[in-house]
């Protein structure tokens, strides 16, 4: 089984390549490997460093997410009046995934007819609210656009930028779709250069992988249609890399009136959040 799905790999990488007209006629120069393999080093040394960040911040919120599971929220909401952006961002990721709690649960409830929708249940509640309370913060979406926009500017953090995307998308406020649409016509991938090297040699043909090759627009081309949902107008395929016949639409859909609820809001126009749709 796992020569076969070692082989399987190979197989879809080999015609991943050959779309793009074949690693070794990829023809980059000298001093394009050696870019090229900076950014793959990069993206690794960056990957290695958020990790290590993301470790501390578990630690240093095991008390609040404890506290959530058993469906205490003060200390979280202490954390919202102090405007503690990184315990609140943190809570949000993990609650979109259903994390919080769910080891607990399960542990008491075995069978996974039982414990799945109290897991969900559990975190919906949870994302719900942490979902306000960073809402109700002004800039909150600015700040992380405005590190979008500097991480844009250097090589070796696709991931990161892929996360405050996710981020902005798991929020869904006024302010962070204002955001999202600012990288709408944003071409930038300052990363797609590692990827060809690592086609080329085939020896990292999974790492970084192929959805590096992003450019900003693609990302949050993504983001949009996630905070739209079902009501989108336009339909995105299930491809990482979008095509740029669909950011195109996306565009369009973001400079047209249905769309300028979203490009004209303001702190002081009302509500932080969407109309319901």
């Amino acid at each position: 089984m796992k020569t076969s799905a070692l082989l399987l790999r190979l197989i879809c990488c080999w015609i991943f390549v050959s779309t793009f007209c074949f690693a070794g006629v990829l023809g980059l120069s000298e001093a394009e490997e050696k870019v090229g393999a900076r950014i793959v080093t990069r993206l690794h040394e960056i990957e290695r460093e958020a990790e290590a960040q993301e470790a501390e911040l578990k630690k240093s919120t095991e008390v609040i997410v404890y506290a959530l599971y058993q469906g205490e929220f003060r200390f979280l909401d202490a954390a919202a009046a102090k405007k503690d952006m990184d315990v609140l961002w943190y809570v949000l990721k993990e609650a979109k995934a259903k994390n919080i709690g769910s080891s607990e649960i399960r542990r008491d409830h075995p069978d996974d007819m039982v414990s799945a929708p109290l897991i969900t249940a559990l975190n919906e509640k949870i994302a719900s609210h942490v979902r306000l309370k960073i809402a109700a913060i002004p800039g909150h979406a600015r700040v992380l656009g405005n590190r979008f926009e500097r991480m844009s500017q250097d090589v070796g953090y696709f991931f990161e930028r892929r996360k405050i995307m996710r981020c902005l998308q798991m929020v869904g406020s006024m302010e962070a779709i204002q955001q999202i649409g600012r990288f709408l016509e944003d071409k930038r991938a300052p990363d797609a250069l590692g990827v060809k090297v690592a086609l080329e040699r085939m020896d990292d043909y999974l790492d970084p992988p192929m959805d590096c090759m992003q450019s900003n627009a693609s990302l949050a081309a993504h983001a949009i249609a996630g905070v739209m949902g079902e009501d989108f107008p336009v339909r995105l395929s299930q491809r990482e890399i979008v095509g740029e016949p669909e950011i195109s639409a996306v565009q369009t859909w973001w400079k047209s009136d249905a769309a300028k609820i979203y490009r004209e809001w303001t702190q002081e126009a009302g509500p932080v959040m969407p109309p319901p749709r």
